[in-house]
């Protein structure tokens, strides 16, 4: 559920859509990552699309890398669920490349003890 304040003279300010993500490990320390949205709230205007990536993630020593490809170049919820303009059959693939610290609190706390 998004709620969106300022919207087209078309659009609803309430936008439903049905996610679904995967991740499938190809060893310990790669995967394969994906990710879809369908708007379920049904709008006049066809200048928008369904959300769709796909991509790999690399874990290496305490940090995480994932290299996307997705149809939206958004991040914020907002943005990819309910204004992704890109289409996968035009070639409007964006590239995205993302990371971020992976620490584990519990061995933090016996470290430190």
């Amino acid at each position: 559920y998004v709620h969106r304040n300022r919207v087209e003279h078309d659009q609803e300010n309430d936008y439903f859509a049905l996610g679904i993500g995967g991740c499938y490990k190809l060893n310990p320390r790669v995967s394969l990552i994906t990710e879809y949205y369908l708007g379920l709230t049904n709008e006049e205007s066809d200048l928008y699309n369904n959300s769709f990536g796909i991509g790999v993630e690399i874990e290496t020593g305490g940090h995480v890398f994932q290299l996307t490809f997705t149809n939206s170049r958004s991040m914020v919820e907002k943005g990819f669920i309910t204004e992704t303009t890109g289409a996968w059959q035009d070639g409007d693939i964006i590239l995205g490349l993302t990371s971020h610290e992976h620490f584990d609190i519990f061995k933090l706390l016996y470290v430190n003890m």
